[in-house]
């Protein structure tokens, strides 16, 4: 499926794309700026659609939708965020419905990292496939684009090149290395591992996900979206989340907020606060407005409550 260029305006209208990018992106495939306007869509998407989990929480239907039409509806016009096999598989079309040459894959998240990690092992562990990245090419060369996931995200397009470092939000620098991961038999298998450091004056790195070059077909995603919906260990169905990138004023990442159950944390510049904590229902309603301009419906507040998302008083 395909958007229409009004359905595009209106998207770009949702994220408050700037205008010079607007005009960049009405040439195929974004013309001769195709990678800065490729950044800059991807860029304010992570910041005005926030990477949450609300709607299987704060509703009586609890819908994990994954249709183009319906997140369509759910992102640009009733002006929600989701997860990443929703925020991202609607940015699948509207790359190619831009022109952009595009595919997606899968990525296994590095669980001694994810925001639901806990213990101080280091050793990366990698579970199942459980995050949706996209692969673009642009005159020839693959880029990693993620338009959702959680702090551990690149905040622009990763070239395929094994090895380079580059710098990410500030002051955390990235790079992509083309080996196994620990939990392989052959040693002969092959993923992109993206790495993260967050000290400059260290030479201390750890994996965020990893993945391969081998296009997923949509079916692929709908049965791993059964598997979350039965799942006893998939921690989005049992716990509330939100998480959006902060732009400075050149519109630059520079920052984030994450909310995770009753604590909301600011990140700037790569200073981590805490905002918010030891909220309630009613405070974490307040708070999910303020930082991520998500509206709760009344019918939203009462759906939640007796789940296993529902917050109790905070001691």
């Amino acid at each position: 499926m395909l958007l229409t260029r009004p359905q595009l305006e209106s998207l770009f209208d949702r994220i408050n794309l700037p205008h010079e990018t607007k005009v960049d992106l009405k040439q195929p495939g974004g013309g001769s700026n195709a990678l800065a306007a490729l950044t800059r869509l991807q860029q304010y998407t992570q910041s005005f659609v926030p990477f949450e989990n609300t709607a299987l929480h704060y509703s009586v239907h609890r819908l994990f939708e994954l249709d183009v039409p319906s997140l369509y509806r759910k992102i640009v016009d009733d002006n929600e965020g989701g997860l990443c096999f929703q925020i991202t598989r609607l940015f699948l079309y509207v790359l190619k419905s831009l022109g952009y040459t595009v595919y997606p894959t899968a990525g296994r998240i590095n669980h001694t990292v994810s925001v639901n990690a806990s213990g101080a092992d280091n050793r990366p562990v990698f579970g199942d496939w459980a995050h949706m990245v996209l692969i673009v090419t642009i005159t020839g060369q693959k880029y990693l684009v993620d338009f959702s996931f959680g702090p551990n995200a690149p905040v622009s397009p990763v070239p395929l090149v094994a090895n380079v470092v580059e710098p990410d939000m500030k002051p955390r620098r990235r790079r992509l290395v083309y080996s196994n991961i620990n939990q392989n038999a052959d040693p002969d298998q092959r993923y992109w591992r993206l790495q993260l450091s967050n000290d400059p004056s260290k030479d201390e790195w750890f994996d965020s996900y990893a993945f391969k070059e081998q296009e997923f077909l949509m079916p692929d995603y709908d049965n791993i979206q059964l598997g979350f919906r039965h799942s006893r260990v998939a921690w989005f169905m049992y716990k509330v989340m939100a998480y959006r990138v902060l732009l400075d004023d050149n519109g630059v990442p520079a920052g984030w907020y994450m909310m995770w159950e009753h604590v909301v944390r600011k990140s700037w510049h790569g200073k981590v606060t805490v905002v918010e904590k030891g909220m309630g229902e009613p405070e974490r309603v307040i708070a999910l407005k303020k930082y991520f301009n998500i509206t709760v419906s009344e019918t939203g507040k009462k759906a939640i409550k007796g789940s296993f998302g529902a917050l109790r008083a905070q001691l």
